[in-house]
Parts: C-alpha cells; structure tokens; sequence
C-alpha cells in the first residue's frame, strides 16, 4: 500500500505539472482572456505536445501497473518465505525436544546416573583413554 501511495502521488505530480505547463502554453499563446491570436503551426505543436504528455502519462501508469504486480509477488513470496520459516522452526524445535526427553529418560533409567554424568569430566575421561 505504501508502494500505491508512492504512485499515486508520482501521478498527482505528473497531472499537476501538465496542467502548470498547459497554463504556461496558453498564456504564451495568449489564451488567457484576450482574443485568439495563434497560428496553425503553433496550435500544432500544441496538440503534438499534448498528445506526447497523454503518451507519457499512460506509459508511465503501465510501469506503475507492471511495478505493482512485481511489488504484489516479492510480499507474496515474502509471506510464503515466512511461512516455510516458521513450519521449520516448529518441526525443528519439536525434534529437539523430543531429543532432549529420550536424553533425561535414559539418564533416568540408568543404574548409575551419577557414572553416567561423570563421563561429562574431561579429566575422567582423558583418564579412561
């Protein structure tokens, strides 16, 4: 959405300065209350222009378009990333705690936890090798 405001208001500047510019033409050609006093070939130019200001703007709404539709994929992808990211995490964490319980039930079931610990002393076990 943040993305659409951006192009909306690049739109809105766009209009405006067409507008600004249609202004400054017409006070050129002196449209601005006075009698018409333009020829053919100005008149022209005019519509030329105006017809490449139409082309530009309607270009330029088609690289908006095409812009939100990749914006539009990069948020889908991100959100499947996400997803899968967490689904991950969760199958990790649950391993892991099924580890770590196998892990405390055979200490707990072994006759001799306190043997079984001591094989954690680097020094005891050095001494065994």
């Amino acid at each position: 959405s943040q993305h659409k405001n951006e192009v909306k208001k690049l739109y809105q500047k766009i209009a405006k300065e067409t507008n600004s510019l249609r202004e400054l033409w017409m006070e050129r050609m002196n449209f601005a209350g006075k009698g018409m006093v333009i020829n053919k070939r100005d008149m022209a130019m005019y519509v030329k222009t105006c017809h490449k200001m139409r082309l530009e703007i309607e270009r330029r709404k088609h690289i908006g378009l095409e812009f939100e539709e990749i914006l539009n994929k990069q948020q889908q992808l991100l959100h499947n990333d996400w997803r899968c990211r967490e689904e991950q995490q969760v199958t990790f964490s649950t391993a892991l705690r099924a580890a770590v319980l196998l892990l405390e039930e055979h200490i707990g079931n072994s006759e001799d936890k306190k043997a079984l610990l001591s094989t954690r002393d680097p020094e005891r076990v050095a001494g065994q090798i």
